[in-house]
């Protein structure tokens, strides 16, 4: 709903703390239950890792479980992995698409829940599923690469908006033109 001329306030604790979150995905599962994604940077001290975390809601966003990270032995086992984006598929499959720098390069990747109870068992996703989505390269005509892919999320019929960070090569950039950022859309077929 259009919220009007409703002011806007922060969430409640203990989803705001005095740690970084960000990127926020917001997924209604019910009438009443929700899951909130967000990046969790700093969750352990300062040690500069990002994680994605999940919170749930089952009284319609009124008050939310603790902050948890994924933990699945495959999500959050590297030091970047962030932006995460829920989609259920055309077979009511839970889809979690994330961006990751596991390879080496950030790229965004995705992974199945195991049994799509979601709201009840969240941390169980099927580490045999994961996959590469977008992965970085070459710009055509080679002048120039993709630095990294980010920030995905899916509409309802399954297309794919990310962001691409690409730059020139290092002989063509200048002062002011070196590299970019874009919105991107992969439609589904």
């Amino acid at each position: 709903l259009n919220p009007g001329t409703v002011t806007p306030v922060p969430f409640p604790a203990p989803i705001n703390t005095n740690m970084q979150e960000d990127n926020p995905h917001l997924e209604r599962i019910s009438a009443s239950n929700l899951i909130l994604l967000f990046d969790n940077h700093y969750e352990t001290g300062g040690s500069g890792d990002t994680h994605i975390t999940y919170s749930i809601s089952n009284d319609n966003g009124t008050s939310w479980s603790t902050p948890t990270i994924i933990a699945t032995g495959t999500i959050n086992d590297y030091t970047e992995d962030l932006s995460g984006h829920l989609y259920m598929d055309s077979a009511n499959n839970w889809w979690l698409y994330f961006v990751s720098s596991r390879d080496g390069q950030v790229e965004i990747w995705r992974i199945q829940h195991s049994n799509n109870n979601i709201i009840d068992d969240f941390d169980n996703w099927n580490t045999t599923s994961i996959e590469k989505v977008i992965a970085t390269g070459s710009v055509t005509g080679n002048i120039g690469t993709i630095e990294g892919v980010g920030e995905p999320s899916l509409t309802t019929n399954g297309d794919l908006h990310f962001v691409v960070v690409y730059c020139k090569n290092q002989s063509e950039q200048t002062a002011f033109d070196g590299c970019d950022i874009d919105p991107w859309i992969a439609t589904k077929i």
